[in-house]
């Protein structure tokens, strides 16, 4: 399994995915059609990634999405993106 945190800076995230939610994904997991899945950007030169719809076939197919968790306290997601995430309040 992989997690990524859901990043609106490139744009609006699909299918009303809040920004800084936790998305959990099964790569080369099995799909079918309208599951969330992950897919590689066409044209890109890195890893960029995008959610969609399933269609039948998905030669970009990157994994299914099995999981998102919003994460409410916005300091804890500027906390996620700068420094890593800590365990537990007030341990160091």
């Amino acid at each position: 399994m992989v997690s990524f945190v859901a990043n609106d800076s490139k744009g609006i995230l699909p299918h009303e995915i809040p920004n800084g939610s936790f998305i959990f994904v099964r790569p080369d997991d099995d799909y079918k059609i309208n599951d969330f899945i992950v897919v590689y950007k066409e044209n890109s030169s890195k890893k960029d990634y995008k959610i969609k719809k399933a269609e039948e076939k998905e030669p970009l197919y990157f994994g299914r999405i099995i999981m998102i968790a919003k994460c409410f306290i916005e300091e804890d997601f500027r906390r996620i993106n700068t420094r890593g995430y800590k365990y537990g309040r007030g341990s160091s």
